[in-house]
C-alpha cells in the first residue's frame, strides 16, 4: 500500500514535470519564432529565461508536492533544527539517567551489603537467643532444685555462738570445742544435714587460742558456703574475748519526738529508734543471737511508751538504755527512758 502511494506520487511528479517542460519549451519556441522580447531583451535570451522559469517551476512543484504529502519532508525542511535540539536534550537526559542509574546501582549494592550484614546479625541474635533460652531453662531447673533442696545456711551465716572459759589448757579446750561442734551437729540433723566439718588448721588454731587466753571467750561458728539440705556443713571458727560493751543503764542512742503526732506515728518512731540502737550495738561489736531477737522489745512496752508520749504537750526525749551489763556475746537487753 505504501509503495503504491509512492509510485503514484512519482508518476504525478514526472507527468507534471513533463507538462511544465513541454509548456516552457513551446513558450520559448513561440517567443523565438515571433521574435518577441520581454524586458527589452533579445528573443534568444527571452527563450532562455522561459526555459529557466520552467525548471524553477518543476523544482517548486516537486517540493510543494512532497511537502504536502510527506511528513518526513516537512520535518527535514522545517523541523531539523528542533529535532537536533531534541536529540541533544535527549542525550543529556540519557546521560543524567545513566548517572542516576549508576548511583542507584551503587545504592542497591550498598543495600545488598547491609542486608547481608543484617542477615548475619539476625543469625547471631538467633544463636544468642537460643543460648539464652538454654540458660533460662537451666536456671529454671536450678530454681526448681533449690525449691526442693532449700538453702539452710547462707555463706557467712552464724550457725552457733557459745561462751567458753579460756586458759584451761589444750586438752580441756579441745574437749570444749568438740562438745560445741557435737551440739551443732545434733542441731542441724533436723535440717537433713549429715555432718558438720571444720578445717583441721582452723580447729587447731582455735584450740590453741582458747587454751592460752584467760577469761571468757566467745566462740562463733560460721558457715563457709551456702548449704542445702542433704549436704555437709563446712564451718569456720572465730574466737574473741567477751568484753564488756555497755554498762547497765548506759545510753545507746536517743531521739526527740515532737508533740502533736498520733499514736501509730509515735510507735513507728520508737521502732526506728530501736533499729538504730541495734545498728549502733552491732558496730560496737555486740554479737546478734541466732534466734534473731537482737535488741527487741515486746510490743506492749512500745505501746505503753507511745501512749505516755502522746499525752505530752511538749516535745519528748527518748533514750535507749542498757537494761543489764551487755557483753560482746550479748544478749542486747534494752529499755526505753522518756525524758520530758
Amino acid at each position: 500500500m505504501i509503495f503504491g502511494f509512492a509510485f503514484q506520487i512519482i508518476f504525478i511528479l514526472v507527468l507534471l514535470s513533463g507538462i511544465i517542460a513541454f509548456v516552457g519549451n513551446r513558450t520559448g519556441r513561440f517567443f523565438g519564432k515571433k521574435r518577441l522580447s520581454v524586458f527589452n531583451l533579445r528573443p534568444r535570451y527571452t527563450a532562455t529565461i522561459f526555459t529557466i522559469i520552467s525548471g524553477i517551476l518543476i523544482m517548486v512543484l516537486t517540493f510543494a508536492t512532497l511537502f504536502l504529502v510527506s511528513r518526513d519532508v516537512r520535518m527535514a525542511l522545517f523541523g531539523l533544527e528542533g529535532l537536533k535540539h531534541s536529540i541533544k536534550a535527549g542525550e543529556k537526559q540519557l546521560a543524567a539517567t545513566e548517572i542516576k542509574l549508576n548511583n542507584q546501582k551503587k545504592e542497591l549494592s550498598d543495600v545488598k551489603k547491609e542486608l547481608e550484614i543484617a542477615r548475619e546479625q539476625k543469625n547471631n541474635l538467633e544463636k544468642e537467643k537460643a543460648h539464652l533460652l538454654t540458660l533460662r531453662n537451666l536456671l529454671r531447673e536450678e530454681i526448681e532444685n533449690q525449691k526442693v533442696r532449700k538453702v539452710v545456711f547462707g555463706a557467712g551465716e552464724i550457725a552457733l555462738i557459745r561462751l567458753l572459759r579460756g586458759g584451761v589448757g589444750a586438752g580441756a579446750a579441745k574437749l570444749a570445742i568438740n562438745g560445741v561442734l557435737n551440739d551443732l551437729d545434733e542441731e542441724v540433723k533436723k535440717y537433713n544435714i549429715p555432718n558438720v566439718s571444720v578445717d583441721k588448721a582452723d580447729f587447731d588454731a582455735t584450740v590453741s587460742y582458747l587454751a592460752n587466753t584467760t577469761g571468757d571467750i566467745v566462740l562463733r561458728i560460721k558457715s563457709i558456703e551456702n548449704v542445702i539440705a542433704g549436704s555437709d556443713l563446712w564451718v569456720r571458727l572465730e574466737v574473741l574475748p567477751n568484753e564488756l560493751v555497755y554498762h547497765k543503764g548506759e545510753k545507746l542512742v536517743d531521739a526527740t519526738i515532737p508533740e502533736g503526732i498520733n499514736q501509730s506515728t509515735i510507735e513507728e518512731e520508737l521502732k526506728s529508734l530501736l533499729s538504730t540502737a541495734r545498728f549502733t550495738a552491732a558496730r560496737r561489736g555486740v554479737l546478734p543471737n541466732v534466734a534473731g531477737s537482737f535488741g527487741s522489745l515486746p510490743y506492749s512496752e512500745i505501746f505503753e511508751a507511745a501512749k505516755k508520749i502522746k499525752g505530752s504537750t511538749i516535745s519528748v526525749k527518748v533514750n535507749v538504755l542498757a537494761k543489764e551489763d551487755i557483753y560482746l556475746i550479748g544478749p542486747l537487753l534494752v529499755k526505753l527512758e522518756i525524758v520530758k
